[in-house]
Parts: C-alpha cells; structure tokens; sequence
C-alpha cells in the first residue's frame, strides 16, 4: 500500500514538474517570437539600434542579450535603455524597464548587450517586448532623455 501510495506520489510530481517545464518553454517561445526590429522613426530618435540576440526567463527575471550598434557620425558616451512589456493582442503597456549604463560607443560601433529585466509580467502569460536605446551624450553634446524616462 506504501508503495502504491509513493507511486502515486512520483507520477504527481513529475506530471507538474513537466507541467512547468512546456510552460516555461512556451513563453520563451513567445517572448522570442515577440522582438521587433527598430523602425526608422525610432531612429529619427535616436542613433543607437538594437538587435536583441536570446532571451531567457525564469519567470521573474528576462536576461536580454543581444548588441547595440551607433548609426551615427558622432560618438556616444552613455546609453538609456527603455524595455516596454506589453500585451501581444492589444499590446497594452504592462510594465517597463528603465536602465542607464556607462558606455562609449565610437561611429559605427558595435557592442554586446546585457540586460537583466525583472518584472513579475515575464511568468503572466504571452507578452512581447521591444527595447529601444537612447544616447546620454552624443558628439559630447547632452541629449534629452526619452519622454518616458523617470
């Protein structure tokens, strides 16, 4: 009867580990599905475009990889980096990421991303997301920070 019980037991949790597994899986498919290329009216904005190369979650946490290339003549010192989640039917705003790093970027420039986003909308069904890039000095000149920055 122990026995049977335990068995019972295992094929319970194995049933709801795997449950998890596909379900991870299916919103990483999604969330890779949902990046979207820079337009250009993002880049009447800004110089700076990326190209987002893996994402993985774990529900909590998106690592965002990928690289960022300066299009302009003019060097870049910082990048404001905007992350948007939203809703893939309506794409309603659900939450969004702000982050400033301390980097230079050279005309023509290619460096490696890395954003770790934290939001609890990763583990919340099927989202998309873009992540657009704005320069904190270009040509040494200060530039604005996007309107949604706070």
């Amino acid at each position: 009867m122990t026995k049977l019980v335990a068995g019972w037991l295992a094929a319970a949790v194995l049933l709801t580990c795997v449950g998890c597994a596909y379900d991870r899986r299916s919103s990483l498919a999604a969330a890779r599905g949902s990046v979207r290329r820079v337009t250009e009216e993002d880049l009447a904005h800004s110089p700076l475009t990326v190209s987002v190369g893996d994402v993985s979650t774990d529900g909590r946490t998106a690592h965002v990889r990928g690289t960022i290339v300066n299009e302009s003549h003019l060097p870049v010192s910082g990048v404001r980096y905007v992350v948007t989640i939203m809703t893939v039917g309506n794409q309603r705003v659900l939450d969004t990421f702000r982050r400033e790093v301390d980097t230079t970027l050279d005309p023509g420039e290619s460096k490696r991303v890395a954003l770790d986003v934290v939001s609890t909308y990763w583990s919340a069904g099927p989202t998309r997301f873009t992540v657009v890039a704005s320069p904190v000095e270009l040509g040494g000149e200060a530039v604005a920070p996007p309107a949604d920055w706070k």
